[in-house]
Order: C-alpha cells, then structure tokens, then sequence
C-alpha cells in the first residue's frame, strides 16, 4: 500500500495528464506479453454419483466473467441501538472494520462493521468444497496490528438501493439492512450490528466462534481469511442454492478501544473491468458424475486460442473449465465454453443442462477486445462533495502498444454512475487507468489491462483504415509512425492467414489474402507483386574476381 503522500501525488499527476491533450506518437514499444502458461483442468458432469477426482479452482469477483452476485454493505451504530447515522451504504468504495478514534457522540464513537452477501454461486449437484480463501484488499488503517474475524450470519438481508435518496448517506427503505435492522421496520437484528453471537438463542445472528480470522497490519496491504470451517460452510450453503453470508468485525476487546478502523475495499470500487482490488472468493473444490475429465498442461503464445475437441455425451448437467495460473498474479487466458452450439460463456462453471456436446476454447489474451469494437466499463461512486455528479470530470487514460496515450472522459450516466466507450485503433496490449476529484482527496484507479485482437471476419475495413492512416501519415515530422503502422499491418496478416486452414491457404487462400493486404502495403510501401519473381543473390566479390 503506497504512502498516504505518494498515493495523493500519484492522483495529481494522473489529472493533470487527462487534462492535457494525447501525447504524439512515440516509437513502438518493444515488450513482449508472456505466454498463458498453467494448467487447465476440464470435467463434464452428468449428475450421476460417479467419482470425484478432478478438483477446480474457481475465483469470485462481483462484476467479473459475468458474476453479480456479490454484495458488501457498512453498518455503523453503538450496541444499545443509538446511532450517530442510520444509513443504508451499499454503493461506496469502501467499507470500515473497527471503532473510530474520535468524533463521539453521545459519550462515545461509532463502531463499524461489514456484511458481505454472495449470492448466484452454483457448483455442480454434490460438490465438496475443498479449500476456500476470502482475500480482502486494504484502503488505509491504524499504526497497529489488529485481528479481525469473520463470521457467518444466520438470517439473510436485502443489501438495499442506498436509502430513500439511492445515495447510500440517507435513511434505508423499508426492507433494507442497516445498523439497527437487517430489514428496516420488517426485520430486527437479534442485537444490533447483526451483534448476537449465541449458539443456543434462536434469535442469535452469529454463532459463539467465527468461521476464520485474519491479522491487518500497517505494512501490509490485505487480508486473507481461510479456513476448513470457511470451505465446509460454503459446502453447505451451496448444496443448498443459499447465499454466503459473512460479517467482518474486530474482536469485541477492541470494539470497546477507540483504536481506528481497517478501511477495506468494497465491491464497488473501481470499474465492471478491473476487479484487482474488489473482495475476491476461492474456492477449491470437487463433485461426483464426472463424465469426461481431463487435465491439460498448458502453453499457449499470446494472442493464440486453443479449442479442445468437442464432448459429444447425452445429458450431460454441469460443466466446469478452470485455469491454475503457472505463476502468481499473471493475467490469465481468457476460457470459455459453449453448449449445443449456443453462445461462448466466461464463467468457468455452468449448470444448466441438460446438453449433448460441449467445447471448450482458450484464449491467451487478457480481457481480449476485437480491433474495430469499443472497450466500455462503468463504475459507480456516491460520495460526491465537490460538485453535481453531471459536472463532474472523470478522464479516463488508455495507452496504447506504440505509448501513445489517449484521454476519454467519463460520461455521467445518472444514479451516480459513470460509463466509458472507447475504440483502439491498434492491436495489442493496452492499458488503462482513471481519476477524479469527488472530494478534496483526489483518487486514482487501479491500473488496468486488456488486450485488443484482430477480428479476421472485419479484415477489409481494418486494412482500409490502416490505408488512410498510412496516407495521412507525416514521413518526414514522425518518421517513427512507420513502425507503428508497420507493426499493425504485420498483426492483421497474421490474423488472417491463422483463420485459413492449410487446404485453403494452398487452393486460393494466400494469393487472395496478398491482394487483400495490398490495399494497405500500397499505402505504406509497394504492394507485393502478382508473380515474386524468384532472384539469386549477389555472388561474394572473391567469386566475381574468379570469373573475371
């Protein structure tokens, strides 16, 4: 975690770039994205009771390869019911774990505490949890160590719209959770701040132990909560199509000191496309009825797919396609499913058959976008102090493969949400990142990656465009262009010629292809020739002199 002082640095600068016009082209970045080296493990199921010998890896993110399930919301109040805030917050970029250290009221400060509720997650019918990780990212904290346990919660709640005015620092609507009610006016806590830990109580919200703890420290910058308690409740409730339900506090000692809180990174922060520091659930896991399995070593260049035979088997009920990362933190391939032909599905897990085939593609691409489509994502934020939300700056940086930087801001999208399109216009790895001023604190994102791959279905107008480009290209003001438009044109033929099959490069394929390609090699050079003519090179000056 960056000190306070650089993190505000940081901030300034990314603003005050977006405030500048795009930088000029620069010469072409010569860096090589790595390879989607790891393991993919496949199983088809078909509910049977068959063993269960392939075990899956599966990650959670809210807004991630599809998943929307995840909710996390700030309750804040004293343990006799008073409250300095009764609020429904739901939609901020953080939430708080502990007691404040000053602003009292009514004799003393406001305890905070966390609910998550994870709903939408579905295993295949009999899975067993093996192992389950919650890793949590952290915004700021106290100068100590602190211990913070995670419990699970016995009644479910409605995470709520934010309150009466949907800006999560108003009164919740009827229904909605909240320090004194996990439904407001419809359902009480047993205490509140979901605070009755009792395993003889009916009315109890917790039981006496936690399902696993975790120690923050201030050099460190998250918290990872695991345990065999935390996989077999996740075992249980899932078995039973039943959301996960957590509360995060500090031990009850502390509760009582005016120690500080750990801020946590919500569910919310950042962007729909960039979830690094969003809370993340893990699961490791098995289930019986396995039909077809198999676990592949894999190596796959980037920018390349790799489709595995189809599974062509009657009934089949579940699928689970997951990837084991050969290193920590590298951006992962893109792997997708299909059913009977149906449409390619992210989600490493599908249960929703009955099918007859199956195929399974994998894509070493970082959250690939076609060359020619718009990158869009949108984020939501609600503590807004400076100014409206609609006059609001949010710019939005993206640099390119060739370190060209482009400004998009946000468009303010109502409901305190704000989206961006934008359409690169070179293949390759791209990058992105973006800031605002809600409040006097200015904030910059997480860094995020996505890669844009060439589409051979959209050849043509990318090579007409690459023409134009190439046209209005200034040789003499930017001769680095060159290499930067060169580069692009070597990426839209290699796209093009991988879509061809061997048969069909040789019959017409290829020839058909350079003509193609010379609407573009025209514009930046010569088009290649109808006939290549096929010539010896110079003989060496000693051979020259000999045959004098």
């Amino acid at each position: 975690m960056l000190p306070r002082v650089k993190k505000v640095l940081l901030c300034t600068l990314v603003l005050a770039a977006c405030r500048r016009a795009p930088s000029p082209p620069v010469a072409l970045t010569l860096e090589e994205p790595a390879p989607a080296a790891g393991e993919l493990a496949l199983t088809a199921y078909d509910g049977g009771a068959g063993p269960a010998a392939t075990v899956h890896r599966t990650v959670w993110v809210d807004g991630q390869d599809g998943y929307t399930g995840m909710e996390d919301n700030d309750l804040r109040g004293h343990l006799d019911g008073s409250f300095k805030y009764g609020w429904n917050q739901v939609g901020q970029n953080h939430v708080r774990v502990g007691r404040r250290e000053k602003s009292s009221t009514w004799g003393e400060c406001e305890i905070f505490r966390v609910l998550q509720r994870w709903g939408g997650i579905v295993l295949p019918a009999g899975a067993v949890v093996r192992d389950a990780s919650l890793d949590l990212a952290i915004e700021s904290g106290p100068h100590r160590p602190m211990r913070l346990y995670l419990y699970e919660v016995h009644r479910d709640w409605n995470p709520g719209q934010g309150g009466v005015l949907g800006d999560n620092v108003s009164p919740p609507r009827p229904g909605e959770v909240w320090w004194g009610d996990a439904g407001y006016r419809e359902k009480p806590w047993g205490h509140p701040g979901a605070g009755l830990a009792s395993d003889a109580d009916p009315e109890a919200d917790t039981p006496v132990m936690p399902l696993a703890e975790a120690l923050y420290t201030p050099e460190g910058n998250g918290l990872t909560f695991r345990s065999e308690a935390l996989a077999a409740y996740a075992t249980r409730r899932i078995a039973a199509g039943l959301p996960l339900l957590f509360l995060l506090k500090v031990s009850d000692a502390l509760e009582d000191l005016p120690t500080g809180s750990v801020v946590v990174y919500s569910a919310n922060q950042g962007d729909d496309r960039n979830g690094v520091r969003r809370p993340r659930l893990t699961l490791t896991w098995s289930a019986p009825g396995e039909r077809f399995s198999v676990e592949k070593p894999l190596l796959l260049e980037y920018g390349r797919t790799l489709t595995l035979p189809p599974i062509e088997a009657a009934a089949l009920r579940a699928v689970a396609a997951t990837f084991r990362p050969g290193e920590a933190g590298a951006c992962g391939p893109q792997v997708e499913w299909r059913a009977d032909g149906g449409p390619w599905s992210g989600a490493g897990v599908g249960v929703s058959g009955p099918w007859s085939r199956l195929e399974v593609r994998v894509v070493a691409a970082c959250d690939p976008v076609p060359l020619g489509s718009a990158f869009e994502t949108t984020f939501r934020n609600t503590w807004v102090r400076t100014a409206p939300p609609e006059r609001q700056h949010v710019p939005f940086v993206f640099r390119g493969p060739d370190g060209t930087e482009r400004v998009v801001p946000a468009r303010y999208a109502g409901d305190y949400r704000w989206t961006v399109s934008f359409t690169p216009d070179e293949p390759g790895r791209w990058t992105y990142a973006w800031g605002e001023t809600f409040t006097t604190e200015p904030y910059r994102s997480a860094t995020g990656t996505f890669d844009v791959l060439v589409d051979p279905g959209n050849l043509d107008a990318q090579l007409a465009r690459l023409a134009e480009d190439a046209r209005a290209w200034d040789r003499k003001g930017d001769p680095a262009r060159g290499e930067v438009l060169s580069t692009r044109l070597a990426r839209l033929e290699r796209a093009a010629a991988a879509s061809l099959s061997g048969s069909a490069f040789l019959r017409d394929g290829g020839a058909a292809l350079r003509r193609r390609l010379n609407v573009a090699r025209s514009a930046l050079d010569a088009p290649v020739p109808d006939v290549l003519p096929m010539k010896p090179d110079k003989p060496p000056s000693w051979k020259r002199e000999g045959s004098r």
